[in-house]
């Protein structure tokens, strides 16, 4: 009868033992729940900067989020964006980065503020509009 008192014995506290480290490992209780309220007041807006870009201008412009945003993504949109007979476009672009306003170039661990569009060339012989837009979050 010892043994089968002290058998109960070791398998409560095995027990004990192994839930209390489960319990501990489980985040802080409505840990999920606070973490989609805190994505949810995020807010995600798009700023935008349109520029016209003369006859045989190679132009290179930018969009800054406003104070208190950060640029998550970006990009450019030509205009009209048709091509020649020969296909080759009119208006071109060498592409676009994400801007930090301290300093021309983006820098390792910077947190982008904005957008900035590449070498927009217009090879028509009108001026074209160019659009370079920024994803801000706040």
């Amino acid at each position: 009868m010892k043994r089968w008192r002290l058998l109960v014995v070791v398998g409560v506290a095995t027990f004990a033992l192994v839930g209390g480290i489960a319990w501990a490992g489980v985040p802080g209780r409505g840990s999920a729940i606070q973490a989609v309220e805190r994505s949810a007041s995020k807010k995600i807006v798009i700023r935008s900067n349109t520029q016209s870009v003369g006859s045989g201008v190679l132009s290179t412009f930018s969009v800054l989020c406003h104070r208190g945003e950060r640029a998550t993504g970006g990009g450019y949109r030509l205009f009209p964006g048709f091509q020649v007979a020969e296909t080759l476009p009119l208006m071109t672009a060498q592409g676009s980065i994400p801007i930090f306003s301290g300093h021309s170039e983006p820098q390792d661990g910077d947190t982008p503020d904005g957008w900035k569009v590449i070498g927009a060339l217009n090879r028509d012989t009108t001026a074209h509009d160019v659009t370079v837009y920024a994803v801000c979050e706040s």
